[in-house]
């Protein structure tokens, strides 16, 4: 995805050209964000003449975690911290699985240095184990005091059993443990 641009009237069109075609060159889907604190102002506009179009309008959500209790972990699932080449590779697998391009671990997550989801980093990427199978990703950005959560997605063939809730939970109960007050969901 592409976001928080910072493109001047003069430049917009050049710029988005530039970024449609960092994608196309590896044929990877993309979605554009926009926001008020875009720029130019007329960021959107210029999206839609590049032959780009209006999809959906997100709304976030938040949690104030001193409100969240978090249920038993489920004693089906294994979670376990990406913090492996091997790892990265499974939790690409399951993103692929639920519509995710089949290029994205050539192409981005094999050019992760570890020192972006390793370790005391405010990036960490989950994986759950079903029968000792990468079933679920979850991934939690903390900054600013804030736990935002990303990617909870779980392989097609597993869905309706709570295993996309158990994620939810587990990824909202290490932000509270690490200390942080709000969770966001877009």
């Amino acid at each position: 995805f592409a976001l928080a641009a910072r493109f001047t009237d003069h430049n917009v069109h050049d710029r988005v050209r530039h970024i449609k075609s960092l994608f196309d060159r590896f044929h990877l889907p993309f979605s554009w964000w926009v926001s008020e604190a875009d720029s130019p102002s007329n960021l959107g506009d210029a999206l839609l003449n590049e032959g780009l179009y209006f999809k959906e309008k997100n709304i976030g959500m938040f949690l104030h975690l001193n409100d969240f209790t978090p249920a038993p972990p489920l004693s089906s699932l294994v979670f376990q911290r990406v913090e492996s080449a091997a790892q990265l590779k499974s939790f690409a697998t399951v993103i692929e699985s639920v519509g995710g391009s089949p290029l994205a671990f050539e192409c981005i997550y094999s050019h992760l240095p570890p020192s972006i989801y390793a370790g005391d980093t405010s990036v960490e990427l989950y994986l759950a184990n079903f029968e000792g199978r990468p079933s679920i990703t979850g991934v939690l950005v903390t900054h600013a005091n804030v736990a935002g959560i990303y990617y909870v997605a779980t392989v097609p063939d597993l869905r309706k059993r709570g295993f996309g809730t158990a994620m939810m939970h587990y990824l909202l109960q290490r932000a509270q443990n690490k200390g942080y007050s709000i969770a966001t969901l877009q």
